[in-house]
């Protein structure tokens, strides 16, 4: 039956959405900054080279008009000056000041003086003092800007009287850029939202949508659906992964019926092989207690001794054999029963008193001194998991050593633990200990009879009732076995 599938932990902000967003805006905002960038300065250029052009025009055709009437009106009839100078700076926006201004610094005239009423002060600026004196135009630059125009202003007969400077403005193309960068930045918030759910869209229907369908399959796939099957036609390199996917399930689909069908024959194999042995060894045994009961010599009798432990070994492993069988088909039920743990385990016990004498092994109890609940438990299924646990203990434990048994309340579980004082088990071997056919130590080091299949038993039982088994060791002090058993 299909296992629960594993939930995406992708946090969206790694996911290929949101990088391949990250990486459209970034090129987009790369591209459209330096576009507006180059846009916005060969506009400012040109905007100043025509601004530069209108004034110097303007100049041109002012100066001599300006001088003469500053001398017709300026002592007679200021208001009619004022009027006409307010007119000339009206033809031209970018000439915020106009100053009219003598060889020796001193201002005539300044246009605000008009607005504020306050008189201008002397000019001491050498530079410009150069200007007004010379008798060509000159122009003064500020921060790598033209901002003044300086005009000399001849009379009719060639005198030099004063020069009229021209105080230039730029705030005009200044605003004007200033609005064309946040048209250029609200559009491309727009552009953005509209090209992110563009790009969410596209992406989502070209590219992650036949991605999350293929890595759907395989969570489903890894979850035992080997059903499952991709259909993406996108005729990409995501439609071959969908394919080798596709081929990937069909490939173990077929390799696990296969599986499914070689295990089903061992079992059948197994479980006939087993069968059939238990007639003759049945028939042998009756023999053995016949041959048992003669009066034979020394040597027969140690001949008859070798072969009923041989036989009941082989009588113990048909039976194992077919006990795992049964167990791993599930076609042998639990017979659970409340049962007293502490009972089934000195009951276990009993039945190696003389195999712990004859190696004078010490079995001592640590239960606790308060009851405990009864589990639900099938008690010959445990009985025979706690025997093969006492058995190995005393098996591969040192003559004059312990075995401890234990049990105790562990939250919903009883804990039991079978610990010995023997050889341990090796490291390199411990992930072998609960397989089939298993053995704790090197048979070529110690010579220890067994099937090998009483561990895996074990664990057989004990994930049948629900329990879990794990072990501990350190190699040549010994190993501690436990297993859990549910209480509800």
């Amino acid at each position: 039956m299909p296992t629960k599938l594993w939930a995406s932990k992708l946090s969206p902000f790694r996911s290929l959405l949101f990088k391949f967003s990250l990486v459209v805006i970034f090129l987009f905002v790369l591209i459209f900054g330096i576009l507006s960038f180059t846009f916005i300065r060969n506009f400012t250029s040109a905007e100043k080279n025509n601004l530069l052009s209108r004034a110097r025009a303007f100049t041109t055709f002012s100066t001599q008009s300006l001088g003469n009437t500053y001398n017709t009106y300026y002592s007679s009839g200021y208001l009619k000056f004022k009027e006409l100078i307010e007119q000339n700076l009206s033809l031209n926006k970018d000439i915020e000041n106009i100053q009219i201004i003598n060889a020796d610094g001193e201002v005539l005239f300044d246009s605000e003086e008009l607005k504020t009423g306050l008189k201008p002060s002397r000019i001491t600026d050498r530079n410009i003092l150069e200007k007004v004196s010379a008798n060509t135009r000159g122009e003064i630059k500020r921060g790598g800007e033209i901002k003044e125009i300086i005009d000399p202003f001849f009379e009719d007969w060639g005198a030099h009287p004063f020069s009229i400077r021209y105080l230039i403005s730029y705030d005009s193309i200044n605003k004007t850029v200033t609005n064309i960068r946040n048209t250029a930045l609200l559009l491309t918030l727009i552009f953005l939202v509209f090209s992110i759910g563009f790009i969410v869209i596209i992406t989502n229907r070209l590219f992650l949508s036949p991605i999350k369908k293929v890595v759907e399959a395989a969570r489903a796939i890894s979850g035992g659906d080997l059903s499952r099957e991709i259909a993406v036609k996108t005729g990409d390199e995501v439609e071959e992964l969908a394919s080798s996917v596709n081929h990937m399930a069909q490939t173990l689909r077929s390799n696990i019926e296969a599986l499914k069908e070689l295990d089903k024959l061992k079992d059948e194999f197994i479980m006939i092989a087993s069968h059939n042995l238990r007639t003759p060894i049945v028939t042998i045994q009756g023999y053995l207690e016949y041959f048992k009961n003669l009066k034979l010599e020394e040597t027969s009798r140690n001949y008859l001794t070798r072969i009923d432990v041989s036989l009941k070994e082989l009588s113990g492993l048909t039976e194992e054999l077919i006990g795992i069988v049964s167990m791993e088909s599930k076609r042998e039920g639990l017979a659970k029963q409340e049962t007293d743990i502490k009972g089934l385990l000195e009951e276990a016990v009993r039945g190696f008193s003389s195999s712990a004498l004859e190696k004078k092994i010490n079995i001592v109890f640590e239960f606790p001194e308060s009851a405990l609940p009864k589990p639900n438990i099938d008690k010959f299924k445990i009985i025979q998991a706690v025997n093969n646990l006492i058995d190995n203990a005393i098996k591969f434990n040192k003559e004059g050593g312990q075995v401890t048994i234990g049990v105790r309340k562990k939250g919903n579980d009883l804990l039991v633990s079978v610990a010995d004082t023997g050889i341990g088990i090796e490291k390199e071997k411990e992930h072998l200990v609960f397989g089939k056919f298993a053995r704790g130590t090197s048979v070529l080091r110690y010579d220890y009879t067994g099937t090998g299949l009483g561990l895996y038993v074990t664990k057989l039982i004990i994930n049948a009732h629900g329990g879990k088994i794990w072990f501990e060791s350190i190699p040549g002090k010994g190993a501690t076995f436990y297993f859990t058993l549910p209480i509800r």
